[in-house]
């Protein structure tokens, strides 16, 4: 049928072996048809340059080297760099099984430097410089061209130590492994500023097996160890959730809008291991982006977010975005999964010009929370790592 045709052609599209494919029918007798392959195939190599700003992580320039079939055949191996004033790093292999080459086993190593921000109100207290590193092994099945689920395991550690400090300060380690299923589904029609479809990702494992040296030096210079804290400690539970519905109003205008939530039960609540909350990219898995607030503006075990926001298309690739969003954090504590004693609200605006420049993407935004108080401006130029 037309739609199993289609269906093959979008699943070789999927494989990555190909810049385009597609196919004409030509017709022949009896009401019969030629089917005619058009197919264009990408290098098994290939190198790729970019530049980045981001008015968290900074300026770097972005470098990817993937090979297909390097090792064995029906798979891809990737290094990517990101060289600035964050540096990061991600080696990953990817092995395709299985008569529907549906099924895929990923190991990868990445390891990001960026700051770790604590502020009080609008004041920033701390600087802190974190190492976070990753090991991850994990199955994913496709379910269908635009939905896959995984199950996985990572090994995960945090090395911070301050650069900023205003009283007290604490340095040291976490490590922990940790268990999860996730669930990823992507039918945008495209990667900068959609008109239609949805970005959808959920995440939900334990935490285990943590490992910490932590020390705390006081204002009066004398310093205590605090690794027995989490050396060791219970488990605790990790979740994730994130989805975006676009919808093209008419030819010029879109709306969109984002549920987010991330929550750790039955954790200690130490920095490293909560969410943050702000920004308008999602620049890490532990970031709720947030109108209004700059990245880890709020830091939090519990964090909920809902966003409205249109688009609206100028003139060729030139867009004029708005957002709107209100949420809350600090829901759960180490014994509950909703404690309205301690849970806090938050709200946000923004205004923002996209330019859609195809190699070079831009936004420049302008936002406002009035529980902070100020306006604040975030500039992104280029790709993310």
């Amino acid at each position: 049928t037309a739609k199993q045709i289609n269906d093959g052609f979008r699943k070789a599209f999927a494989s990555r072996y190909y810049d385009n494919i597609y196919y004409t029918l030509e017709a022949t007798n009896g009401g019969h048809a030629k089917l005619i392959c058009k197919v264009h195939e990408k290098p098994l190599t290939q190198f790729k340059v970019g530049v980045s700003f981001h008015s968290f992580t900074g300026t770097a320039l972005l470098l990817n080297l993937t090979s297909r079939d390097l090792f064995f055949k029906k798979s891809r191996t990737m290094a990517k760099f990101a060289v600035g004033e964050n540096f990061s790093v991600l080696f990953e292999h990817k092995q395709t099984f299985g008569r529907k080459a549906n099924n895929f086993i990923n190991l990868s190593w990445e390891r990001q430097n960026l700051p770790l921000n604590r502020y009080d109100g609008t004041q920033k207290l701390y600087v802190y410089d974190v190492g976070y590193s990753q090991t991850d092994l994990n199955y994913t099945r496709v379910m269908a061209n635009d939905w896959c689920i995984t199950a996985g395991l990572s090994h995960q550690n945090d090395v911070f130590n301050p650069e900023v400090v205003s009283t007290d300060f604490y340095e040291g380690y976490v490590r922990n492994f940790f268990a999860y299923l996730s669930s990823e589904s992507i039918t945008t029609d495209r990667v900068n500023f959609p008109t239609r479809g949805h970005q959808f990702y959920l995440k939900g494992g334990i935490v285990f097996g943590r490992k910490a040296k932590i020390e705390h030096t006081l204002t009066d210079g004398t310093s205590e160890n605090l690794s027995s804290l989490l050396n060791n400690a219970p488990n605790y539970y990790k979740f994730l959730m994130n989805y975006t519905q676009y919808n093209s109003l008419n030819t010029k205008l879109v709306f969109f809008y984002t549920l987010q939530s991330s929550f750790a039960l039955h954790s200690q609540g130490f920095i490293v291991d909560n969410f943050y909350m702000g920004g308008i990219q999602q620049v890490f898995r532990r970031q709720i982006a947030f109108a209004g607030l700059n990245e880890e503006q709020i830091n939090s075990t519990s964090v909920a977010s809902g966003m409205i926001g249109l688009q609206y298309n100028f003139t060729g690739s030139l867009f004029l975005l708005g957002r709107a969003n209100t949420g809350m954090y600090n829901f759960t504590t180490l014994t509950k999964a909703w404690d309205s004693d301690t849970v806090e609200s938050v709200n946000g605006f923004s205004l923002g010009l996209g330019y859609n420049l195809g190699f070079l993407p831009m936004e420049l935004t302008a936002m406002y929370s009035p529980e902070v108080g100020k306006v604040y401006t975030h500039i992104k130029i280029g790709f993310l790592f």
